[in-house]
C-alpha cells in the first residue's frame, strides 16, 4: 500500500533501497485524492450530459423589429372572461360580445409620392368557449379549470394569430379584442345589463414562460397566470398588454461551438387608459410586443478544455492541503524509522520482545564495570604484595652486605695480597648479586607494568564497547538534541511521543549509564595516576636507597659514615613506614572517589 503514496519525503540516501520515505498514512491520503479526482471527473461529466449546471450571460438588448411569434392555443393558451362584483361570470351574448380583430400595418412604398404609405389590414374573428382542448398541457388545465374555464371564451382550435414588430416597423401586427354591449333584438333587459357592465371586472387566463437554463434541451418552463382590470361602461378602459421575445443561444459543443437559439416571448407588463365613451364598446384589450426591447440568455455547458482547467486547480487545491498533512507526518515517521532502524528496534507486536530488546546490553555494561572494578582491586593488592616482597629482600640484601663490609673491615690489616684479591672476587660477587637483585626487581616491575598494560587493554576493549556507543548516539543527534533541549518545539514533542514508552525509557536509562560510565572512567584514570605516580616514587627511593648502600660499601667513603648510624632494622623500618603511609594515602583517596 506504502508504493502509491506521493507524499513521501525526500531523502539524501537511499533508505531501504529507496529515495522516498513512504508511509500508509501517505498512501491513504493518495487513494482519496484520485478518488476524489475521478469521482469529480465523473460529476462534471454528468454535469454537462444532463445540462444541470450551465454558465449563463444575461443582458437586456435593443431591437427595432421584435421578431414575429405565432399565437395559438398549442403555443399560446388563452381564455377571456367577465365577472361581476359577485365574482360570477357571465359568458352569454344576451349581455355583451367580444369582437376579435388581427390588425396587419404595413408600410409600402409609394413611388408617387416617394414616401411610405401606412396600409392596415383587419381581420375579424370570434372567439368560442373555451374546451379542454384550448389547454393541451394537463399541468396547466388544472389551473384554468380551477379558475372555471368552461365559463371564458378562447380563440379558435384552427386559429393562428401573429404579433410583430413595433409601429414604425415595416411590418408590425397585433391583436385586438373589443368587449362591446349588446344592443337590439335578442338582447337582455338593458336595465339588467346595465347595472351588471357599470362595475365588473375582465379576467385574462393565459401561459406564460421563464427561462431555465437547468433544462437543457428546452429551456422555457411554461406556467399559468392571470390578469385581472376593473371595468365600466360609462367609463370605458383601453389595455395594453406588452410581449418580450427571449432569445436563448445553447452552445452544445464539447470540443468546437454549436450555437442553438431558441425563442419565445413571454409577459412583460400592461398599462391602461381611459378612452372616449362614443367608441361603442366599454374594454379594449390590445396584446402587442413591447418596443424595442428582447431578453438575450447565453447559455454554455463544460467542454473537454474547461473540464481538464477545473480538474488541474481542484487538483492543485487538494495537493495543497494533503501535502501540508502529509509531508509532516511522513518527517516525522522518517525520523522515527531512522531512530527504530539504528538502534534495531523491531516494530513487532510482541510486546516481551519489546521488553526484553534492551535488557543484554544494559547487562553487558553492568557486567563490565563489575570485572573493571574486580581487577582493579586485585591488581592494587598485587602491587602491594610485591612491594612487600622486594622491601624484605632489600633488607636481607642490605644485612648481608653491612656484615660483609663488618668483617672486611676487621680484617682490613691482616688481608694478604691474596686475600685482597678474593676480597676483590668477593665484591665482585656482591656487586653480581646487586646486580642480579635489580635485574629481578626490574623483572618484576617489569610484570607490574604488563599487568597494568592488560587492564589497561582490557579497559580498552570496554571503552571500544562505550566508544561504539558513543558513536551510535552521535549518529543519532536528533534524538539526544532533542533530548537535551529545554524547551522542545512541536515537531520534537511529535518524534518523542512516537517513539514507544519502553523504547523512551531505555533512551532515558542509557544516557544515565554513559554519565556513570564516564564518571568512572575518570575515576580509573586517577587512580592510574595515583599508582604511577607512587611507582615514580618508589623507584627514586630504591635508587636513592642503592647510592646510600653504594657509598657504605665504597672502601674510599668507609670512614666517612658511622655504621651505627645505619643499623639494618631502624633504615628499613624507616623504610617501611613511609611505604606504608603512602599505600594508605592511596586508598584514603580511592575511598573518597568511591564516595
Amino acid at each position: 500500500m506504502k508504493k502509491v503514496d506521493i507524499f513521501g519525503s525526500q531523502v539524501s540516501f537511499r533508505l531501504n533501497g529507496i529515495v522516498q520515505h513512504k508511509t500508509k498514512f501517505g498512501a491513504f491520503f493518495t487513494i482519496l485524492l484520485f478518488g476524489i479526482i475521478v469521482y469529480r471527473i465523473i460529476f462534471l461529466i454528468f454535469q454537462v450530459i444532463l445540462g444541470s449546471n450551465p454558465k449563463v450571460l444575461y443582458q437586456e438588448r435593443q431591437v427595432d423589429n421584435p421578431k414575429a411569434f405565432i399565437i395559438s392555443p398549442q403555443t399560446f393558451s388563452m381564455a377571456i372572461g367577465l365577472l361581476n362584483t359577485n365574482y360570477t361570470y357571465f359568458v352569454d351574448e344576451r349581455i355583451f360580445t367580444i369582437q376579435g380583430i388581427h390588425r396587419v400595418k404595413q408600410n409600402i412604398f409609394n413611388q408617387t409620392t416617394n414616401q411610405y404609405d401606412e396600409v392596415f389590414t383587419d381581420n375579424y374573428f370570434d372567439l368560442v368557449n373555451c374546451t379542454k382542448d384550448h389547454i393541451p398541457d394537463d399541468k396547466l388545465r388544472s389551473y384554468f379549470e380551477k379558475s372555471q374555464l368552461y365559463s371564458h371564451l378562447c380563440l379558435p382550435l384552427d386559429k393562428q394569430l401573429e404579433i410583430e414588430g413595433q409601429y414604425n416597423s415595416d411590418n408590425y401586427q397585433e391583436i385586438n379584442f373589443y368587449f362591446e354591449k349588446c344592443v337590439g333584438n335578442g338582447c337582455l333587459d338593458q336595465k339588467y345589463i346595465a347595472d351588471l357592465l357599470n362595475k365588473h371586472y375582465i379576467e385574462l387566463l393565459f401561459t406564460d414562460v421563464y427561462f431555465s437554463p437547468q433544462t437543457k434541451n428546452y429551456p422555457f418552463n411554461r406556467y399559468s397566470r392571470d390578469l385581472y382590470w376593473q371595468s365600466s361602461q360609462n367609463l370605458p378602459k383601453e389595455v395594453n398588454m406588452y410581449m418580450r421575445n427571449n432569445y436563448v443561444e445553447t452552445d452544445y459543443g464539447w470540443l468546437t461551438p454549436n450555437i442553438v437559439t431558441d425563442i419565445f416571448p413571454q409577459y412583460s407588463y400592461d398599462d391602461n387608459q381611459i378612452v372616449d365613451i362614443s367608441n361603442n364598446f366599454f374594454f379594449h384589450l390590445v396584446i402587442r410586443f413591447e418596443k424595442q426591447k428582447e431578453n438575450l440568455y447565453q447559455r454554455s455547458y463544460d467542454t473537454v478544455f474547461t473540464i481538464m482547467s477545473q480538474i488541474g486547480g481542484f487538483t492543485q487545491i487538494l495537493l495543497t492541503i494533503f501535502s501540508f498533512v502529509c509531508i509532516k507526518y511522513s518527517q516525522i515517521d522518517l525520523n522515527r524509522s531512522l531512530i527504530n532502524q539504528q538502534y534495531d528496534f523491531q516494530e513487532a507486536s510482541n510486546k516481551t520482545e519489546q521488553t526484553n530488546f534492551s535488557t543484554p546490553l544494559i547487562q553487558s555494561i553492568k557486567i563490565n564495570n563489575s570485572i573493571l572494578d574486580l581487577d582493579q582491586q586485585k591488581k592494587v593488592d598485587k602491587q602491594l604484595s610485591i612491594f612487600s616482597k622486594t622491601c624484605i629482600y632489600k633488607e636481607k640484601a642490605f644485612n648481608d652486605k653491612k656484615q660483609l663490609s663488618t668483617c672486611q673491615i676487621k680484617q682490613q690489616k691482616l688481608i694478604s695480597p691474596q686475600n685482597q684479591k678474593m676480597d676483590t672476587i668477593n665484591n665482585n660477587s656482591v656487586q653480581l648479586e646487586q646486580f642480579k637483585q635489580n635485574k629481578e626487581f626490574q623483572g618484576t616491575q617489569q610484570t607490574i607494568v604488563n599487568k597494568q598494560n592488560d587492564d589497561n587493554t582490557n579497559s580498552s576493549l570496554l571503552y571500544n564497547q562505550f566508544q561504539k556507543l558513543n558513536e551510535v548516539n552521535n549518529t543519532k543527534q536528533s534524538f539526544q538534541n532533542i533530548f537535551a533541549k529545554e524547551k522542545q518545539t512541536k515537531i520534537d514533542q511529535s518524534i518523542l511521543n512516537l517513539l514507544d514508552e519502553k523504547k523512551y525509557q531505555f533512551f532515558s536509562n542509557l544516557q544515565q549509564e554513559q554519565k556513570n560510565v564516564k564518571q568512572q572512567n575518570m575515576q580509573r584514570n586517577y587512580s592510574q595516576f595515583n599508582l604511577k605516580r607512587y611507582i615514580n616514587t618508589q623507584e627514586e627511593d630504591n635508587d636513592t636507597f642503592n647510592i646510600e648502600q653504594e657509598d657504605i660499601i665504597s672502601n674510599d667513603n668507609m670512614q666517612k659514615y658511622d655504621f651505627r648510624q645505619y643499623s639494618g632494622p631502624s633504615m628499613l623500618s624507616h623504610n617501611l613506614s613511609r611505604s606504608y603511609l603512602r599505600r594508605n594515602k592511596l586508598l584514603e583517596i580511592d575511598k573518597t572517589e568511591q564516595l
